[in-house]
C-alpha cells in the first residue's frame, strides 16, 4: 500500500542553516504563536511500536526497524529526540526546529491484509515558519499536502491523500484528474496508529485527522487505556480544547471543543459542528455515478459544477483493489467532493452549523479572549472523524511560504526556548536525612559531572560521570556543602539532522548552604530615539548575589569598555543606530537583558500642516471627525482646541465627536508640536442642526385591477422630516411628472399594466414602497382554475403545501377547506401544513372568488405516511410494438413507489400532451406515429424513466382494388354439381394486400343446396 503515499515524498529532510542573531528568551512574550509549543519531553527519544505484539507488550523501541522489518522507506538507525527542539521569533514570524517525531509512542502500522506496514517515520530536522499576524484574503488560496504544524512539531496535512480519480483509466492514482479527490481519513485509516498518524516512504510522520494522542498529552478531554494502548474521547467535556497547532496561514488549530456561543466564553462548552454533510443521492449525485460537483468544490477547482462525461466520478458500486487481496467500493464519502457545504444549501453558519467551508469560525478562546479566526478538529458524537477533518482544500488565511518549511533563517530572531539536549539545566537541592538530594532536568542518554563547593570558587568532583535518568536525573551527595554544580559532559550519539544539538559544557549551580542567586534583570534598558549629534544612554538594573559585572553589546557584539550598568554614547551618528543588550554576570551565572533599540534621525524640523481640518455640518446626535496631517521630525504631539480652549484628551491627529449636540458647535483648531517647534492649523467650524428623520412608509400603495378605459390611482402615506419629495416608477423606470403622494391613470390602457412603486426622499434619506400591481383586463372575467392542487403523500412530521393558480379578473380572494370545513387563516393561493400529523389527512379544496364570481378546485388528498417514502421504481417496462396503418397500438408500464404516482409519456424525448396514465394508446396509427416511446414516473420523492419501446407502423399499399361482390359463380360437375362461392375484385392495382377468410352463414341458408363446405 506504499503507492498512495508517493505524493508525500516531496517533503525531504531539511538541514538548518543560520545566519542570525539569537538572544536569550524574552519572558514577557505573550503571543501564543511563540508560547504554545510542546517542549516538556523534547529531551526524550522518539519511540515506536514496530508490531502489534510490541504494542500489546509495551515494547517500544528508539531505533527502528529491527532485522526482519527492513523493507520500505524511512527508519532510524540512530536515536532521535522528540517534539520541538527550539523556538525563535522575529517581529513577523515564529520559527520552530523540530524532528517531526512525537513524544508519545508512535506505531504500529498495517497494510489492509494485516501485514506489518513497511514505511517508517524519520527525523525531519525541519525549520517551520509561522506568520504571527495572519492575513485574511477575499479569495482563499488552495491547500494541499503540509497544511501546518502541531505544537509537538508533527506536521498536520490537508484532508486529501494527493490521489484523485481518472475517468479515462477508471482508477484512483497520483495521475488522476484532480476533480474527485480521495480522502486520507477514509482511504488510509487502516494504517493510522493509535495517535491517528502515519508516514509515506519519505518518513514524514503526520496527521490528516484528529491528533488524539497529542490531545491527550495536552489534556483535551481524552482518556487513555494502558491495557489496549488506545485513546478515546472523554464522556464529559471539562475544558475548551487548547491550541494543538498552527495552520500555514498563521491561524490556530483547536481540538473539537469550543464555546457554545462563538463570542461568549460564559455560555458553556460543546463539540463544534462541521459545515458539511455527506451527499445522500438526492442532491446532484445519483447512486450510480458522480456527474456534478458541489458548489464549494467547483469554486475551489475553478470549474463548473456540471461536469462533462470525461470528468465523471466512479460508480458507487464499482470495486477496486485495496491491497493484499482486499477490495473496496467507491462508496459515497470516499472523496472530498462527496460532501455538500450547508452554506450552499440555504443553511446559516452560527445557527445551523459552526464551521465554514475552510473549517474555520470567528470566536473567543482561552488564548484569544478578544477573538480570532480558528480551525477546529471535526468529529461526530461517537468520536469518529468527519469531513473536512482539520484543513480542507483551501486555507482561510494567506500562507506566506507555501508548506511552511524553510531551509534557513535569514533574519535576526530572538530565541524563546532552547529545548531537547540543548535545554538549560535547572538544579534543585533538598535535604535527605544527612545527605543532599540533587535533581535536574536532563536529556536521555546524557552524562553529567557533579561537583561541590563551599565558596563557589573551588570545586570538588563528586561524580565524574552520572548517567541520565531520563527527563529528570537524581544524585545523592552524602556530604552537605554550600554549592553544587552539574555540568553536561557528554551525550550518546543521536540523529541531529540539523544544527540543533548537544550543548556539552552546559553548567548549572544550585546554592544549598548559602543564599547565592544568579543575576536577574529588574529593569530592562529602554529604547531611545535621538537626532544626530545628541547623546544617548542605556541603563539596566539587575539583582543577584555578590559582585555583578556588566557587558554591553551592539547587535550581539561586545562594546569595548562598556562594562557598567549604564552605557552612554556622547555624540550619536547614524552608524550608532541598532540593537543594544546588556549581559549581567556573577559567580552563579549570567542573564542577558531584552534588546533596546537606538534610533538616530537627522536634525529635527518643526511641524508644518500639510492637510488642514475641514468644516463640518452634522445633525444633532450625529458624529463628526476633524483630522490634521502634519510633517516634521517625529515624535509629533497634537492638542485640539475649541474656541481657543484646549480639549481634554484630544491629543491625536484626529478628534472625533460622537452624539453631537448644539453645545459642540463652534470653531476647532489643532496645535502640532515637536522638539523643534509647533504649528497651528486653520480653524474648522462645526455646525450642529436639529436631527432630521428619514422617511418611513406608513401606508403602502395597493394593487388594483381595472378594465380598459377605467381610472386607477395609487397612493402612499409616509412619515419623516419635511419636506418630503416623491417619485413614482413603473417597472423600475421613472414616470415623468409623477412626483406627488398619489399617482392617477385617468383612462387605463393595456400597456399601463405592470408594477408601480414610489420613492419618498428627504434630507435624511429615502424609503421605497413595496410594489403595487396594476392588472388591466378587457372585461371582468369570473375566476377559472388554471392549475389544480395536487394530492400529496408525506411522512408524519413533514410539511405539505397545496397550491392553486387561477385565471380571471384580479383581485382574487381564496378560502381553503379540509373535508368541507373552512381552514382559519388559509386565505392565500397556497396553504401549508408545517408539521403533518395523522389528523391532517383528508381532502383539501380551495374556492377562488373575484368581483364577478367564484370557482372551486378539485379535491386534493393528503395522505400521511408513517414510513419513509420511496422514489418510483419501474417494475414492468413498456414493450416495442408494430401496427398497420390505421390500426391501434398500446404501451403499458407498471411501477412501485410512494403515492401518488404521476405518469408522462414521451415520444422521441418530447412530452405527449394528455398522455398521463400508466398506459398510452394510439387509436389509428399513422406513419408519423412511428418512433421511440418512454414514460417518466414521478412522485414527491423523485422520478424514474422507463426503457424505450419502439413503435413500427407498416404502411398498407394505396391500390384502388376492392372486393365488390360475393356470389355463387359456378357449379362443380355441370348443372347438377355443387355450387362454388366466389368473389370479384374490381379496380386497378392488383397488388393490394388482402386477407381472404371464409366466414358467415353457410350457403345453404340462402337456398343453395349441395354447396361446398367453408374452408
Amino acid at each position: 500500500m506504499a503507492a498512495p503515499f508517493s505524493a508525500m515524498q516531496k517533503f525531504l529532510p531539511l538541514v538548518f542553516s543560520f545566519g542570525l542573531v539569537l538572544t536569550t528568551r524574552a519572558q514577557s512574550v505573550t503571543d501564543p504563536h511563540v508560547t504554545m509549543w510542546l517542549t516538556a519531553k523534547s529531551a526524550q527519544y522518539a519511540r515506536v511500536y514496530e508490531t502489534v505484539s510490541d504494542k500489546t507488550s509495551g515494547n517500544a523501541v528508539s531505533t527502528w526497524p529491527r532485522s526482519g522489518l527492513t523493507n520500505g522507506g524511512g527508519g532510524q538507525a540512530t536515536n532521535a529526540y522528540s517534539d520541538v527542539q527550539r523556538v525563535a521569533y522575529s517581529t513577523n514570524y515564529v520559527y520552530i526546529q523540530t524532528t517531526g517525531l512525537a513524544s508519545y509512542t508512535m506505531g504500529n502500522w498495517f497494510t489492509p491484509n494485516a501485514m506489518t506496514y513497511t514505511s517508517w517515520p524519520t527525523n525531519r530536522a525541519a525549520i517551520h515558519r509561522i506568520p504571527r499576524t495572519p492575513s485574511i484574503p477575499a479569495t482563499k488560496p488552495k491547500s494541499g499536502g503540509n497544511g501546518g504544524v502541531l505544537v509537538n512539531g508533527v506536521f498536520v496535512w490537508a484532508n486529501g491523500d494527493a490521489q484523485s480519480y481518472s475517468t479515462s483509466t477508471a482508477t484512483v492514482s497520483m495521475a488522476g484528474s484532480g476533480v474527485w479527490n480521495r480522502l486520507a481519513g477514509v482511504a488510509e485509516a487502516f494504517n493510522f496508529d493509535a495517535g491517528y498518524g502515519h508516514q509515506p516512504n519519505s518518513g514524514a510522520y503526520h496527521n490528516h485527522i484528529n491528533p488524539i494522542a497529542l490531545r491527550y498529552q495536552l489534556g483535551d478531554n481524552v482518556t487513555y487505556s494502558t491495557a489496549t494502548k488506545t485513546y478515546t474521547e472523554a464522556g464529559t467535556i471539562t475544558r475548551h480544547s487548547p491550541i494543538m497547532g498552527w495552520a500555514n496561514d498563521g491561524l490556530p488549530i483547536y481540538g473539537p471543543y469550543g464555546y457554545s456561543t462563538a463570542t461568549d466564553a460564559t455560555g458553556g462548552l460543546r463539540r463544534m459542528v462541521s459545515g458539511f454533510v455527506k451527499r445522500d443521492g438526492t442532491v446532484n449525485l445519483a447512486a450510480t455515478g458522480r456527474a456534478m460537483l458541489p458548489v464549494w468544490a467547483a469554486s475551489v477547482q475553478g470549474i463548473s459544477p456540471t461536469l462533462s462525461a470525461g470528468s465523471y466520478g466512479p460508480s458507487t458500486t464499482t470495486t477496486y483493489a485495496v491491497g493484499g487481496g482486499v477490495t473496496g467500493t467507491y462508496s459515497i464519502g470516499l472523496f472530498a467532493e462527496d460532501y455538500e457545504y450547508l452554506g450552499d444549501l440555504g443553511k446559516t453558519q452560527g445557527v445551523d452549523f459552526d464551521l465554514n467551508r475552510q473549517n474555520v469560525r470567528y470566536c473567543v478562546t482561552p488564548e484569544y479572549p478578544g477573538g480570532t479566526y480558528a480551525y477546529f478538529v471535526c468529529i461526530n458524537a461517537s468520536g469518529a472523524t468527519v469531513f473536512p477533518d482539520i484543513i480542507n482544500q483551501e486555507f482561510f488565511g494567506t500562507p506566506v511560504n507555501g508548506t511552511g518549511t524553510v531551509t534557513s533563517i535569514s533574519e535576526t530572531v530572538t530565541e524563546y526556548v532552547d529545548a531537547g539536549p540543548a535545554a538549560p539545566i535547572t538544579v534543585t537541592a533538598a535535604a535527605a536525612g544527612g545527605s543532599v538530594a540533587l535533581s535536574w532536568n536532563s536529556a536521555e542518554a546524557a552524562t553529567y559531572k557533579v561537583e561541590a563547593s563551599s565558596d563557589n570558587a573551588t570545586w570538588t568532583t563528586l561524580s565524574a560521570a552520572t548517567t541520565s535518568g531520563g527527563l529528570t536525573t537524581s544524585y545523592t551527595a552524602t556530604t552537605a556543602t554550600n554549592y553544587y554544580r552539574v555540568t553536561l559532559t557528554a551525550i550518546a550519539s543521536y540523529d541531529t539532522g540539523g544544527t540543533y544539538g548537544t550543548a556539552v559544557g552546559k553548567t548549572a549551580i544550585v546554592s544549598y548552604g548559602a543564599a547565592v542567586t544568579a543575576p536577574t534583570i529588574t529593569t530592562q534598558p529602554a529604547s531611545v530615539s535621538v537626532t544626530a549629534g545628541a547623546s544617548a544612554t542605556f541603563t539596566v538594573a539587575a539583582g543577584g548575589t555578590g559582585t555583578l559585572s556588566y557587558q554591553w553589546k551592539k547587535s550581539g557584539s561586545a562594546i569595548s569598555g562598556a562594562t557598567g550598568a549604564s552605557y552612554t554614547i556622547a555624540t550619536t551618528g547614524s552608524g550608532d543606530a541598532g540593537s543594544y543588550t546588556a549581559t549581567v554576570t556573577n559567580s552563579v551565572g549570567l542573564v542577558t537583558s531584552a534588546a533596546a533599540t537606538l534610533t538616530v534621525s537627522a536634525a529635527a524640523t518643526a511641524p508644518t500642516i500639510t492637510t488642514q481640518p475641514t468644516s463640518l455640518s452634522v445633525t444633532s446626535g450625529g458624529s463628526a471627525t476633524f483630522t490634521v496631517v502634519a510633517n516634521g521630525t517625529a515624535p509629533l504631539s497634537y492638542q485640539w482646541y475649541k474656541g481657543g480652549v484646549a480639549i481634554a484628551g484630544a491629543t491625536a491627529a484626529s478628534h472625533a465627536i460622537t452624539g453631537a449636540q448644539s453645545a459642540n458647535a463652534g470653531s476647532y483648531t489643532c496645535v502640532v508640536t515637536n522638539s523643534a517647534g509647533s504649528a497651528t492649523s486653520d480653524a474648522a467650524t462645526l455646525t450642529v442642526s436639529a436631527a432630521a428623520t428619514a422617511p418611513a412608509i406608513t401606508t403602502q400603495p395597493a394593487s388594483a385591477a381595472v378594465t380598459v378605459g377605467s381610472g386607477a390611482t395609487f397612493t402612499v402615506t409616509a412619515a419623516g422630516t419635511s419636506p418630503l419629495s416623491y417619485q413614482w416608477y413603473k417597472g423600475g423606470a421613472v414616470i415623468s411628472g409623477a412626483t406627488a403622494a398619489s399617482y392617477t391613470l385617468a383612462s387605463a390602457a393595456a400597456g399601463d399594466a405592470g408594477s408601480y412603486a414610489v420613492t419618498v426622499t428627504n434630507s435624511a434619506g429615502a424609503a421605497t414602497s413595496s410594489a403595487a400591481t396594476l392588472t388591466i383586463s378587457a372585461v371582468a372575467v369570473a375566476p377559472s382554475i388554471a392549475t389544480q392542487p395536487v394530492s400529496l403523500s408525506v411522512l408524519a412530521g413533514g410539511a405539505a403545501t397545496f397550491t392553486v393558480v387561477a385565471n380571471g379578473a384580479a383581485p382574487f380572494t381564496y378560502q381553503w377547506s379540509k373535508d368541507g370545513v373552512a381552514i382559519s387563516g388559509a386565505t392565500s393561493s397556497a396553504v401549508t401544513v408545517a408539521n403533518v400529523l395523522a389528523a391532517n389527512g383528508g381532502n383539501y379544496v380551495c374556492v377562488v372568488t373575484n368581483a364577478v364570481g367564484s370557482a372551486t378546485t378539485n379535491a386534493a388528498g393528503l395522505l400521511v405516511a408513517a414510513v419513509q417514502a420511496s422514489a418510483p421504481m419501474i417494475t414492468t417496462q413498456p414493450v416495442s410494438a408494430s401496427a398497420a396503418t390505421g390500426a391501434s397500438a398500446t404501451f403499458t408500464i407498471a411501477a412501485n413507489g410512494a403515492a401518488t404516482l404521476s405518469y408522462q409519456w414521451r415520444k422521441d424525448g418530447t412530452a405527449i400532451t394528455g398522455a398521463a396514465g400508466a398506459s398510452y394508446t394510439i387509436t389509428a396509427a399513422q406513419s408519423g406515429d412511428a418512433g421511440a416511446y418512454a414514460c417518466v414516473v414521478s412522485n414527491r420523492v423523485g422520478s424514474a424513466t422507463s426503457a424505450v419501446a419502439t413503435l413500427t407502423v407498416n404502411v398498407v399499399g394505396t391500390s384502388s382494388a376492392r372486393l365488390v361482390n360475393l356470389a355463387v359463380r359456378a357449379r362443380v360437375g355441370g348443372a347438377g354439381g355443387k355450387p362454388i362461392t366466389g368473389f370479384v375484385l374490381v379496380g386497378t392495382g392488383a397488388g393490394k394486400p388482402m386477407i381472404i377468410r371464409a366466414a358467415g352463414p353457410a350457403p345453404t341458408g340462402f337456398g343453395l343446396a349441395g354447396a361446398l363446405a367453408d374452408p
